[in-house]
C-alpha cells in the first residue's frame, strides 16, 4: 500500500495515460502489481530506479526487459546492465530529482565557516554517510574500516560523519554499542542534531 501498489490498477485505468513514470527502488514494483499486468503493454512505462549497487538484482534486468525506457539512478550501472547483452543497450542513467532552491553547492568560504561554527579544522578528514539506519547499509562494516585505520594511523585528523537516525536499534546498527566494541573515540564520529522546536541544526560528536 505504501509504494502505491495497491491502487495503481483504478489509477489507470481512470486516468487512461499516456505514459507513466515508476520512479524509487527496483522492490517497488513488483511485477504481480506492474509488469504483467495487461495494461503495462499498453502504455508508455518509464521506471527510474535506484539501481546502485552490485551484483545488480535480476529483477532490474527483468524490469528493463519490459520498457523501452529504463533509468538508473547511479551511472555505473548503466555500463554493467549493457555489458550483459543487446536487451539491456536501451538502458540510460539519470539522477533523482532534487530541489535546487534547497539543496545546492556551497563555497568553500561557507564550508570553512560551518567548520568554524562546529569547532571543526579545516584540515580535519571527515567522511560522510547519508542514509536511513538500516541493516543492508554498511554502517558497521565502516566503524570496523575506521577503526583498522585509526590503529594503523593514530595520528591521522580523520572523522566519520553519520547523518542518519540513532534511535532505529532494532531495525539498524545499535551504533552506539559497535563504537565501544570497536574502540572508537566517540569524538572522532560526529552525527547531525536537529531542535525539535526550531529546526536549527549542528553538527558534533553522539
Amino acid at each position: 500500500v505504501s509504494y502505491g501498489s495497491y491502487y495503481i490498477d483504478d489509477i489507470i485505468k481512470l486516468e487512461k495515460p499516456d505514459a507513466v513514470i515508476f520512479s524509487d527502488d527496483v522492490w517497488s514494483f513488483p511485477f504481480h502489481a506492474y509488469g504483467d499486468k495487461p495494461w503495462h503493454k499498453k502504455i508508455n512505462p518509464i521506471y527510474h530506479i535506484t539501481v546502485d549497487s552490485l551484483p545488480i538484482l535480476d529483477q532490474a534486468y527483468k524490469q528493463a526487459e519490459r520498457t523501452n525506457y529504463y533509468l538508473t539512478w547511479a551511472k555505473f550501472a548503466v555500463k554493467e546492465m549493457k555489458r550483459h547483452g543487446d536487451k539491456y543497450q536501451h538502458v540510460n542513467s539519470i539522477y533523482g530529482a532534487v530541489d535546487m532552491k534547497d539543496m545546492s553547492p556551497i563555497s568553500l568560504e561557507k564550508k570553512k565557516e560551518l567548520r568554524a561554527k562546529f569547532g571543526l579544522s579545516d584540515k580535519t578528514i571527515i567522511i560522510g554517510k547519508v542514509g536511513r539506519n538500516q541493516l543492508r547499509k554498511e554502517y558497521g562494516q565502516l566503524l570496523i574500516a575506521f577503526s583498522e585505520y585509526k590503529k594503523e594511523n593514530p595520528g591521522a585528523d580523520i572523522k566519520l560523519h553519520f547523518h542518519t537516525s540513532w534511535s532505529e536499534k532494532g531495525a539498524g546498527w545499535d551504533l552506539e554499542k559497535l563504537i565501544k566494541y570497536y574502540e572508537i573515540d566517540p569524538k572522532d564520529i560526529l552525527c547531525t542534531y536537529v531542535c525539535r522546536h526550531c529546526g536549527e541544526w549542528t553538527v558534533g560528536p553522539y
